[in-house]
């Protein structure tokens, strides 16, 4: 269940019978009703800990951005003067050799 989800939290229950409740958010995608009884041990440090996490802000870490640069050099064709990769031996424009 996503964090972002969780409305709220609460403990319901008496004893060893306890049980953390957790109330979602109501949406378009969500069905029944938005409430969840989990059996755990030690349910009131299962709350504090996701009232912790809710409230503690999440740090998304960034993602590195490389650049590759590729540099291409044009020569002029010697018939049409159309510039031309220099790594071609035709001309792609009127097919003359290059060189």
């Amino acid at each position: 269940m996503p964090l972002e989800r969780i409305l709220e939290t609460s403990i319901v229950g008496i004893g060893p019978f306890k049980k953390i409740c957790i109330n979602t958010i109501r949406d378009q995608t969500s069905f029944g009703i938005p409430r969840y009884e989990f059996s755990v041990k030690y349910p009131e440090t299962w709350k504090a800990k996701i009232e912790v996490t809710k409230t503690t802000p999440t740090i998304i870490p960034q993602r590195e951005v490389k650049e590759i640069i590729k540099e291409i050099v044009k020569i002029k064709c010697p018939y049409c003067d159309m510039l031309v990769e220099n790594t071609l031996s035709k001309c792609p424009n009127c097919g003359t050799l290059i060189r």
